[in-house]
C-alpha cells in the first residue's frame, strides 16, 4: 500500500480500542526517519489526556485475542471529527497570538509501546493545519 493510501486510512476523530478505551486521534505524523505514527490523546488509563503515539502499522493491524473472545481491528473509528484543528488553533494563539504559515508546537508525545518521547509539531499553511511531525527533543 502506498504512503498516501495508508495515511488516508486514519482519519482525525474518535476511535475505540478493542478493549474498550476511547482515543481522540489527531492524525498521522512522520518522524525524521520517515517512519509513520498515529498521534492521539487517550481518554483513560496511564496516558489519559496526554499526547501519545504508536506506529501506524500497529494502529491498523488486526488482533486475535481468543482469551478475550475477540478477533478484529485494534482500533475502530466511531466518529470522524476534526480533533487536530481546534488543538492547533489554541496552540497558535498561545504561542504567537495569530494564525499564519509556520510550524506550531503541540507538545511532547510519548510512544505508548517504547516510552520514547517526541515533540509534536504541525505545519500550518494559510492558517490551516497541514502536516504532523514527530521531532526528537
Amino acid at each position: 500500500m502506498q504512503h498516501a493510501q495508508t495515511v488516508a486510512l486514519v482519519e482525525s476523530g474518535v476511535y475505540r480500542h478493542f478493549k474498550g478505551n476511547t482515543y481522540h486521534v489527531l492524525g498521522v505524523a512522520t518522524d525524521q526517519h520517515g517512519d509513520m505514527f498515529v498521534t492521539y490523546i487517550p481518554q483513560k488509563g496511564s496516558y489519559a489526556h496526554k499526547l501519545s503515539h504508536r506506529p501506524l502499522a500497529m494502529f491498523l493491524e488486526s488482533v486475535d485475542k481468543p482469551e478475550l473472545s475477540f478477533r478484529g481491528s485494534r482500533f475502530t473509528l466511531e466518529s470522524a471529527i476534526d480533533i487536530l484543528g481546534p488543538l492547533v488553533m489554541e496552540a497558535i494563539r498561545k504561542e504567537t497570538g495569530h494564525e499564519g504559515n509556520s510550524d506550531v508546537v503541540l507538545g511532547v508525545s510519548e510512544n505508548t509501546e517504547t516510552g520514547e518521547r517526541h515533540l509534536v509539531t504541525v505545519t500550518m499553511v494559510n492558517g490551516s493545519p497541514q502536516t504532523l511531525h514527530l521531532r526528537t527533543p
